[in-house]
């Protein structure tokens, strides 16, 4: 719970919200013997643990290319059409670009719009000029947004973060499209090919550390851009992180303490990142570079965000298919040096180079696509008064009254960084009282 409030992630590989309730292991096959309930597990060769991250192979874009094609083309296998969801941005572009060039027939791809936020792909995109691919837009509104947070909750038996919302609608959507039952999906290429800002700093350091002074120097000068910052502004941020690399706390939400009731408790100090002085993650810049990767895929996608599509999707009667973290192609990338994952200056930039369907306006396009983000609007317009009624009550984890005292002030001046914090509060307490109270 307090990983959620405090890092918006709503699982980990071993426990869950309920105490009594755990996570089956990744890469694991658990059996149980039902006259006597023993369990036996049984670790599978292939699983995310057991990736080696010291190799520092060379990047061959048509090789790449060829084993990312292969990786795709074992997701299509299906008796029934397949669909796309599409936001306009690299990842999802190239799973939809590729897959219609590999079934060499026309497929839907689904975008979103709301009236919390206009189109995901607006009508100048070049995407329009990929053929095969018929873009349907789903339209994500709602009379009552408190009742359909109710609902997600209930079907996911946890709190969440507001883009769920949407997500949930496409698949509804496309569940309703004759005979649509399978869905790719283009979640995991930013863990694997490095696609956050976050990863800059670990990434400089690594060429530091290297005495790769050239690229070094050449990425300070080439990546303002995609942080939206001056090289001066980058150095000032680099030498931040260096100066906390062995800090008990190192994420943003760390001045949001005063929130929780929280002690000494050993997950008041996780860190986001792995710490410097962590042998294990140090033996060498390969290893502590794409430890941070694998740090995401085992806090965040692995048990939190396939979690989630698996059970909106099902709930749906949908089949959810996700090749960015199919475990081969994850091992693959994971064999290249992560020399590769920031050079000239783009993020992603191996999925970039391979990417050779897509329209070069996504493709070199070094200011990252997001989703358009509802948080401000639903907590500051829509849910703001259930949000201090659910405040007026006492809760275990949170201190109330305080969270309540600096909402009513972020709520007068429409503070929209802080707004996340605000929703991740918020479907914590709906969780709350649906299951605790």
């Amino acid at each position: 719970s307090l990983r959620f409030l405090k890092m918006g992630v709503s699982g980990d590989t071993r426990s869950t919200f309920f105490n009594d309730i755990k996570q089956v292991k990744p890469g694991v096959i658990m059996k149980i013997d039902p006259n006597d309930f023993k369990k036996e597990e049984f670790e599978l060769k292939k699983n995310i643990n057991s990736i080696p991250l010291h190799k520092k192979n060379e990047f061959s874009a048509s090789f790449h290319s060829k084993f990312l094609t292969k990786n795709l083309e074992d997701h299509l296998i299906s008796d029934v059409p397949i669909s796309s969801t599409l936001s306009g941005g690299i990842d999802s572009t190239y799973i939809a670009s590729t897959t219609a060039k590999l079934l060499g027939k026309e497929i839907n791809c689904y975008t979103l719009e709301s009236d919390l936020f206009p189109s995901e792909i607006d009508k100048n995109s070049d995407i329009h000029k990929l053929v095969n691919l018929n873009l349907k837009s789903v339209e994500s509104n709602y009379v009552c947004y408190q009742e359909k947070i109710k609902e997600i909750v209930q079907k996911l038996s946890t709190p969440f973060l507001a883009s769920w919302i949407h997500q949930d609608t496409l698949l509804r959507h496309i569940a309703n499209d004759k005979n649509h039952k399978v869905v790719l999906v283009g979640e995991g290429a930013d863990e694997i090919y490095s696609g956050y800002k976050r990863l800059v700093y670990p990434y400089l350091y690594c060429l530091e550390i290297d005495s790769e002074n050239d690229l070094l120097e050449n990425s300070l000068n080439k990546l303002s851009t995609f942080l939206n910052l001056t090289t001066s502004g980058i150095i000032k941020k680099y030498k931040s992180f260096k100066n906390n690399l062995n800090s008990k706390n190192d994420y943003e939400d760390f001045p949001y303490r005063k929130y929780f009731k929280m002690s000494d408790l050993n997950c008041d100090y996780e860190r986001y990142f792995p710490r410097l002085n962590d042998n294990k993650h140090f033996s060498s810049p390969e290893i502590f570079y794409k430890s941070h990767l694998l740090k995401y895929l085992t806090r965040a996608d692995v048990p939190a965000h396939l979690h989630i599509l698996d059970h909106l999707s099902m709930s749906y009667g949908l089949e959810i298919r996700v090749p960015f973290l199919d475990i081969d192609l994850v091992s693959e990338v994971f064999e290249y040096s992560y020399k590769y994952h920031f050079l000239e200056g783009f993020n992603k930039f191996m999925l970039r180079k391979v990417s050779y369907s897509t329209p070069d306006s996504i493709k070199y396009r070094r200011i990252k696509k997001q989703r358009p983000g509802p948080t401000g609007t639903l907590m500051y317009s829509i849910l703001n008064k259930h949000f201090l009624a659910l405040l007026s009550k006492q809760n275990p984890l949170l201190n109330t009254q305080i969270i309540k005292n600096d909402f009513e002030i972020s709520l007068k001046s429409q503070e929209k960084a802080k707004s996340l914090l605000w929703f991740r509060i918020y479907t914590f307490l709906v969780f709350w009282e649906i299951y605790f109270l």
